[in-house]
């Protein structure tokens, strides 16, 4: 069976070869299971056929939009393949992509039509099974079409020998007979010459009967159904055609809603920026005429969810992903969006024209120039909406040298620790945080050395090139200048920096706390006139965008209650899985398998694309860091397998992101009014590495109900015993 296989195709896929060759024997009958399968004798039901194809068929597997790269609009939307295998799931093919040298898995395979000379045949007749499992369910989770043995044999022959002569041969051998030449007027001959007889050149005149094929040993009968009888249900095989056309439909209505969100999206944003650039001037005017058009928004989306009740429901990740995100300058000026793109470059430019950043001078001759680019983002709100388009030009400080270009270095980037206590501390008495944002924060640095840079694309003149004055995004040591600059300003206000965390300032007279990442000030505490206070004086040094209270920051979804404040990154999780393509996966419950055994890849078992299971453990990094203390194991564990992923590791890492699709609503909770006892919990297991016999360590810390710490490593050392590893 497997020569048979490969042989127009390459040899390199005698492994697909074999492993098909095995699914398939299990679900054909064995005579020493009396005509049972040996799937039906392991699981209890008969195997479901349906999806079977023949090794090597010609498909087409459709590549997801989130896949596709930037600028192939007119690119193919499928790659071309062959089938070569199965998966564990019926809906899943094993496709070879020939040009890409590579074995993929997907659901999303469509088949070309017959081609001349082929013929079609329908897999939902087995004789060797019997009446009394015929309605058995399957293993993909429908029952089986009844397949009770109609009316004997002999009569159904004779009837069909009756209405239909010359239908049905009497032998194999009267098949290969070339049918006699008859005149016939048209321009070819109603049966060429040579080629037999095609039965479905009589379907429009008689009931479809099944078509006989090679290999089968009965005759084909027709239905023999008196009239009157009632109706029987749908056979599986028109079921699960139903329900493909449900989910195409649902599919349909899912991208026109998706098309009219992000249409009125880029609307209200397009609106924002022309009343801001062409507007009356007058702040509270401005700010009147948004909130307005927002209103009128809301209402309108509240419309187009009652029209599309079934989908509006589902999860709002398709926001996030619609917009594509230029990686270059031409990119952004030759995209759909481009006006938004064109808007966001010059309010960066005006304000780095504002901040007075540079100077235009002559190309020096002695000294290297940094080089610089666009960077392009989408920002969105918690619920993934479009907040605005933004570029940024930042210089690419790998380019710079030390001790001529830069010093020490620094990025005010606060632990996710910290923050997570501040919240638990305002969710205890009842705060609700503040949120600020610093516009160009990095420009408020004062440069030291002396540094040239290209000019931005789009205004770059013959042999000029600019004299940085002020820091800009991308140098080594603007981090270091823009913290330097905001901690002076808040130690005039009376803030001292915390001793565990230098980006965290406490006040020393009042309750009130501040946490900084880069260009992100988040204020903690009781709602007095001291706290409007220092957001008022914070404006006054920072050109800053006041958010209100906080709902989102650093992709984790703040929700603040009577009850307490929650956590969330369910849009982040849905980004991620839709990534990577999982969005439709099955949930499990454990991150891991039950007594999962690793080991240390081999080169020559390293899978094809290592970049997308460091990617994969990237990604669930800065989910376990943040608000999924349940995936740290997880995530540590595989971690150290990066270098060198196989295919174990590959499937051990998607585990986790199934596990992730099933709890992506669970979120942290810190309660108000909870009780300010600091916990602590940790564990170890025991030589658990099997590759070094290395012990991991975990650890929790709850500050009364709220876990604020946690963290799970591998040790240094090799313990000798449980006691040691703990």
């Amino acid at each position: 069976m497997v020569r048979c296989m490969i042989m127009d195709h390459p040899k390199s896929l005698w492994g697909e070869a074999y492993a098909t060759a095995v699914y398939l024997k299990n679900r054909l009958p064995h005579s020493t299971l009396k005509g049972k399968t040996p799937f039906e004798a392991l699981k209890g039901t008969k195997p479901s056929i349906q999806h079977l194809q023949p090794f090597g068929k010609k498909c087409y597997v459709h590549i997801p939009e989130n896949s596709r790269p930037a600028g192939s609009k007119l690119a193919p939307r499928a790659y071309e393949g062959i089938i070569v295998g199965y998966s564990d799931s019926n809906k899943i093919y094993r496709i070879w992509i020939g040009t890409q040298h590579r074995v993929i898995e997907s659901r999303d395979v469509t088949f070309p039509p017959p081609e001349s000379g082929e013929v079609s045949v329908e897999l939902d007749f087995i004789p060797s099974l019997k009446p009394e499992t015929a309605n058995a369910p399957s293993d993909d989770g429908y029952e089986s079409e009844d397949r009770s043995d109609p009316e004997p044999e002999s009569n159904a022959i004779e009837e069909n020998r009756t209405e239909m002569p010359g239908l049905f041969p009497e032998s194999p051998e009267q098949v290969r007979q070339p049918p006699p030449a008859t005149p016939h007027k048209g321009k070819q001959p109603a049966v060429p010459v040579g080629q037999p007889r095609d039965p479905r050149d009589n379907w429009e005149k008689i009931p479809a009967p099944v078509v006989p094929f090679k290999g089968f040993k009965g005759k084909p009968l027709v239905s023999t159904t008196p009239k009157g009888t009632p109706p029987q249900p749908p056979k599986r095989s028109d079921r699960i055609r139903q329900r493909k056309n449900r989910e195409i439909e649902m599919e349909v209505r899912r991208k026109e809603y998706d098309e009219k969100v992000v249409e009125q999206q880029k609307l209200l944003a397009s609106y924002i920026e022309d009343v801001k650039e062409n507007g009356p001037g007058d702040k509270a005017t401005e700010q009147e005429l948004i909130d307005q058009y927002k209103e009128d928004f809301r209402r309108y989306r509240a419309e187009l969810d009652t029209e599309y009740r079934d989908i509006s429901k589902l999860p709002p990740n398709y926001q996030i992903h619609l917009v594509t995100e230029p990686s270059t300058f031409n990119q952004a000026m030759q995209s759909d969006d481009q006006h938004l793109w064109k808007k966001a470059i010059q309010t960066e430019k005006d304000a780095l024209d504002k901040a007075h950043t540079w100077d235009i001078v002559n190309r020096p001759t002695n000294r290297a120039v940094v080089k610089g680019k666009w960077v392009f983002k989408v920002k969105h709100n918690a619920d993934g909406t479009i907040e605005r388009y933004k570029a940024r030009y930042v210089a690419k400080g790998f380019t710079q040298v030390q001790y001529q270009d830069y010093d020490e270095t620094f990025a005010p980037v606060a632990r996710y620790d910290s923050l997570r206590l501040l919240l638990a501390l305002a969710a205890h008495n009842g705060w609700i945080p503040q949120q600020m944002d610093v516009k160009s924060a990095f420009l408020y640095g004062v440069l030291k050395e002396e540094i040239y840079m290209e000019l931005p694309e789009g205004y770059r003149q013959d042999n000029k090139v600019c004299k940085l004055r002020k820091c800009i995004y991308g140098l080594k040591q603007s981090p270091r200048e823009w913290y330097a600059c905001l901690a002076d300003s808040l130690q005039r206000k009376g803030f001292v920096p915390a001793k565990f965390d230098p980006c965290v300032f406490i006040h020393k007279n009042h309750h009130l706390y501040i946490s900084v990442y880069v260009d992100d000030i988040m204020i903690f505490g009781p709602d007095s006139p001291f706290r409007k206070e220092i957001r008022q004086l914070l404006k006054a040094d920072f050109e800053c965008t006041d958010l209100g209270n906080s709902k989102f920051i650093l992709g984790i979804e703040i929700t603040v209650t009577n009850n307490g404040i929650t956590l969330s990154q369910r849009a982040y999780i849905n980004k991620i899985l839709d990534k990577f393509g999982m969005s439709n996966c099955k949930p499990v419950g454990t991150p891991l398998e039950p007594n999962l055994n690793l080991h240390k890849g081999e080169p020559e078992d390293q899978i094809e694309k290592p970049t997308e299971y460091q990617s994969i453990i990237g990604s669930l990094m800065y989910a376990s860091i943040a608000t999924r203390p349940d995936i740290t194991h997880a995530v540590t564990a595989l971690s150290q397998y990066s270098s060198c992923p196989t295919e174990d590791h590959l499937r051990a890492a998607k585990r986790t992101l199934r596990y992730l699709n099933g709890t992506k609503d669970w979120n942290l909770f810190y309660p108000k009014g909870n009780t300010r006892t600091l916990d602590g919990f940790s564990d170890s297991s025991y030589a658990s590495d099997l590759d070094d016999r290395k012990s991991f360590s975990g650890y929790v810390f709850r500050l009364g109900k709220s876990a604020i710490s946690w963290r799970s490593r591998k040790q240094k050392s090799v313990a000798v015993s449980t006691t040691e590893a703990e």
